[in-house]
């Protein structure tokens, strides 16, 4: 077998078992998934509000205007 890992239970260490190694490499690449999901709807959002705030502005719109607007 690979790498050995280790958890900590009630202070003591204990050696994973194969099944819970597995689980914890699933439960890693999956929350490696959420969070790019999230960080590129944040990023999609950021460059929306760029976009809408040139649009705004290139119809003569102020920058105080398009702040209260948004």
């Amino acid at each position: 077998m690979g790498t050995q890992m280790y958890k900590i239970i009630n202070g003591n260490q204990i050696e994973m078992t194969t099944d819970e190694i597995t689980a914890l490499e699933k439960d890693r690449v999956n929350t490696t998934a959420e969070i790019k999901t999230i960080n590129d709807a944040f990023e999609k959002k950021k460059q929306n509000t760029i976009s809408g705030k040139q649009k705004l502005k290139a119809l003569g719109l102020t920058d105080d205007e398009v702040e209260a607007l948004l």
